[in-house]
């Protein structure tokens, strides 16, 4: 199963990753937003996914995946010694894609005049 430091070490793994203190605990951003903020003490984290998946982890496993309201938004509160570490590798991806500014290709061009 899955802890802080896995979390840690899967998302600082990737391009453009840092470590930041949010709101006196650990998180993680790109150059557009945090996508995960851990509770170490407690060893869960949030996680920003699709709300998608998150309803279909909200209910397929209610004891690993919990919705966490902040105003009208719901993200993904794991607790993550429910969570095998392969999968958690790959929910600390789409985490980081889903914050990720969007790619130079997919950019209109500025107008001319």
């Amino acid at each position: 199963m899955s802890t802080c430091d896995d979390v840690r070490r899967f998302a600082l793994a990737l391009p453009g990753v840092e470590e930041v203190g949010h709101w006196g605990v650990p998180a993680f951003r790109t150059k557009r937003r945090i996508f995960i903020t851990l509770r170490p003490l407690e060893q869960k984290a949030m996680f920003h996914l699709t709300e998608e998946h998150q309803e279909i982890l909200f209910e397929a496993r209610p004891e690993a995946f919990e919705p966490l309201h902040w105003g009208k938004v719901t993200r993904a509160f794991l607790n993550l010694g429910k969570i095998p570490v392969r999968e958690l590798e790959a929910l600390v991806r789409e985490a980081a894609d889903n914050a990720a500014p969007p790619a130079r290709a997919a950019r209109k061009p500025a107008k001319r005049t």
